[in-house]
């Protein structure tokens, strides 16, 4: 329980961090320009990132990936596979990695807490899973908090907002993350007992290289390969092995290690820390410094988290461990 406690801990601070670090590394590359051009651009690190991040998990998970395994695969379990990748390995990290070019980090992380509704409401529509009114109150208590943050930005000064690092006020940052975090929730909850059946091995490896190679044909596609011009540079690839070996595929195999060795209640105290620590990260790493407008928002949403646990630790909702074992982080990275 112990260990499992600490990989557990390990992937949400990892998960908190990923969107500041992507920030991070794009100003690194804005510092080391290439005839003019950012070797870090956000299609170069979202290729890259995946692409090493599929090697690194590969390398650990070579015997799953014996041909013999392999067969055992249905059709419609790689079909499953292949939905998955595509979307929460390529569409929506694309459109995530979109809205942190275009909003504040803090602004995306207070944005993902729907995912907290989200998952109740799909697991109603898919599997008819009924949650305690407690948990769906304080869901909404989140959702009402992102709503309120958004709402007192609108009133924001200029000045203000460019303190807090916006880019542009709310608007279309703002709605390319809840739609990335849509997207990845849908995924989750689709794929999420079908996923009981897959190795974790192959679906992590397959994800990642299948959502390099999609991304990389749509982006040759609309931009043409000039917009990949500095896909092979050092400064790129050398950030690349911390970033997609550490972030993306350490990330991932710290959480299923430790949601397979630990409580429900324990994965619930842990993922609700998630928004707190993504604050933290911004304003160490980026050195973002949240609004009034966010911290109002902010302290709605915990407030709403809070009572969505203590309806779970009294007992008042049914626990589902399948379902938090197969449920993807709002953003794990990529």
């Amino acid at each position: 329980m112990t260990w499992g406690r600490i990989y557990l801990w390990i992937a949400i601070l990892i998960f908190a961090a990923a969107a500041s670090v992507v920030a991070r590394l794009v100003e690194i590359g804005q510092a080391n320009l290439i005839d003019g051009r950012n070797p870090i651009s956000f299609c170069n690190l979202l290729f890259g990132g995946n692409l090493v991040a599929a090697l690194t998990l590969f390398a650990l998970n070579q015997r799953e990936w014996r041909p013999s395994r392999l067969r055992r695969l249905s059709r419609r379990q790689w079909l499953v596979q292949t939905v998955l990748a595509l979307t929460s390995g390529a569409v929506a990290p694309a459109m995530m990695f979109t809205a942190i070019s275009r909003t504040s980090v803090t602004n995306i992380v207070l944005i993902e807490t729907i995912e907290i509704p989200l998952v109740l409401l799909l697991a109603w529509i898919f599997y008819r899973e009924k949650s305690s009114g407690t948990a769906v109150f304080g869901a909404l208590c989140a959702v009402g908090g992102v709503a309120t943050t958004l709402l007192l930005q609108m009133d924001a000064s200029p000045e203000s907002m460019a303190a807090a690092r916006m880019r542009g006020g709310v608007g279309s940052g703002e709605v390319f993350a809840a739609t990335a975090t849509v997207l990845l929730v849908c995924g989750a909850e689709i794929g999420r007992k079908q996923l009981q059946t897959i190795p974790l091995g192959i679906f992590s490896v397959y994800r990642n290289l299948l959502g390099a190679i999609f991304f990389l044909g749509i982006g040759l596609y609309l931009f043409g390969i000039e917009h990949f011009a500095d896909v092979f540079s050092p400064v790129l690839w050398g950030w690349m092995v911390l970033y997609g070996g550490i972030v993306v595929a350490c990330g991932q195999l710290a959480w299923f290690a430790g949601i397979k060795r630990v409580r429900p209640a324990d994965i619930a105290t842990a993922s609700s820390f998630s928004p707190v620590a993504g604050v933290l990260f911004a304003g160490l790493i980026l050195g973002e410094v949240p609004m009034p407008a966010q911290l109002i928002g902010g302290g709605i949403i915990l407030s709403g988290i809070a009572i969505a646990l203590w309806g779970e630790l009294r007992g008042e909702a049914r626990t589902r461990p399948s379902r938090r074992e197969d449920k993807a982080k709002a953003f794990t990275g990529v």
